[in-house]
């Protein structure tokens, strides 16, 4: 029996712990598998703020995870409306402070999407080359990519959704940008990362947005980095 699940907003936006949003997001995917059609929801975003919970509210956890220290109490909430920016982070004790999170995803429209539907319909789906529907059938054409050339593209991506959402207005030196890698496969992320960071910090130090710290979430392995350039 399918039993589809959403997440009501207020339990959606409750202030939690890091600890305790890492259980509640591990207690809500136990209970989208209990409902019998875990990959329709959670690749296909179908339900209440499942796509909030997956594309947001997930890597918001693990930033709170990163985040916490000794000395600390990391406090994460999660907002389901259309405010400007998708979470509140509260640090208290060692290194106190509290700040605003905007969340993007690099997933690409339409391919991500085609992509997710194909994985969700039919257990498997190639990661490259073109993708199109027809009707109700997606069509993936898999093709061989220069792995090179992939990281170039994943970093690429990671820093148009970061100009986007710094160079927009809309965010102060009070924001911070959690840039989510969803689409990102490669099996080694040493070198991409590496140099994902010394381009961030290269743009943050020549644009001079009004964001100056920014975070990237890695959906293949779930860590974090971050960049943080201050101004005088």
């Amino acid at each position: 029996m399918v039993n589809e699940v959403g997440i009501d907003r207020a339990e959606y936006e409750e202030r939690r712990s890091a600890f305790e949003l890492c259980q509640w997001v591990n207690s809500k995917l136990r209970e989208l598998e209990d409902g019998g059609d875990f990959d329709r929801q959670y690749f296909e975003r179908i339900g209440k703020n499942v796509k909030r919970f997956v594309e947001e509210a997930i890597p918001l956890s693990r930033l709170g995870l990163y985040l916490s220290t000794p000395r600390s109490d990391v406090h994460v909430t999660c907002f389901a409306d259309n405010r400007a920016y998708d979470g509140v982070i509260e640090i208290t004790g060692f290194g106190a402070r509290s700040f605003r999170v905007e969340v993007t995803t690099t997933d690409t429209p339409r391919l991500s999407e085609l992509r997710r539907q194909a994985l969700s319909r039919d257990g498997h789906v190639v990661l490259t080359g073109p993708i199109r529907r027809e009707g109700r059938t997606i069509l993936p054409e898999g093709a061989m990519v220069d792995v090179a050339d992939e990281e170039e593209r994943c970093i690429g991506v990671a820093l148009e959704r970061l100009r986007d959402k710094a160079a927009s207005g809309r965010y102060g030196d009070d924001t911070v940008v959690l840039v989510y890698l969803t689409d990102c496969w490669l099996a080694s992320l040493t070198e991409l990362r590496a140099e994902l960071l010394r381009r961030t910090e290269e743009y943050l130090r020549r644009e001079r947005p009004p964001v100056h710290t920014v975070y990237y979430c890695y959906s293949s392995n779930y860590c974090v980095d971050h960049v943080a350039v201050r101004r005088a």
